[in-house]
């Protein structure tokens, strides 16, 4: 018990005073380990190799199965910049815009069989495949490629491409 004195010599005996700074102390030291340990988790899931992520489902109405490719772009790059498909194969490919200005991926000169997309195409030109991700945003598209080959493809954003912002989609 601790007695405290005032300025009129009455003296008080109380803890409460001490109850305080110990409740405020284990209340931050408690939001410390929780912020810390959410920020570990995070930096795991990051730490997971961002390559192709295949997924694979039956999708209802043509009861084929679908794989899906995961597309991060940040920094002027896509991750990965290589994309292995089979001719005819339905694929969904997702752009996930880590960053913090648009971009987009195209791909021209290709024959294709589109399944779904999202609403920003630049649609209408013939053998063109066009997905458009603003930033801190995830598109996606689901298609077919009708003839084997190897194909670019690029960020249609001004000085994307020319700064490197391309990549491989090899159809086997």
């Amino acid at each position: 018990m601790v007695t405290l004195s005032t300025s009129n010599n009455a003296t008080i005996e109380n803890m409460d005073w001490l109850f305080k700074p110990i409740l405020t102390s284990l209340l931050v030291g408690g939001v410390l380990l929780l912020g810390n340990s959410f920020e570990m988790e995070k930096a795991e899931s990051k730490a997971l190799p961002q390559e192709t992520q295949s997924e694979s489902h039956n999708d209802p109405d043509t009861k084929t199965e679908i794989n899906k490719i995961v597309i991060e772009m940040s920094d002027l790059k896509y991750s990965p910049k290589e994309m292995v498909i089979e001719k005819n194969k339905p694929i969904t490919v997702e752009l996930k815009n880590t960053d913090q200005i648009e971009h987009d991926l195209e791909i021209k000169d290709v024959s294709f069989k589109m399944v779904s997309e999202s609403k920003h195409q630049h649609g209408g030109e013939k053998n063109v495949l066009h997905l458009h991700a603003e930033p801190q945003k995830t598109s996606e598209m689901t298609f077919s490629i009708n003839e084997r080959g190897t194909y670019e493809f690029y960020c249609t954003i001004p000085g994307h491409k020319e700064n490197g912002m391309v990549g491989q989609l090899v159809v086997k």
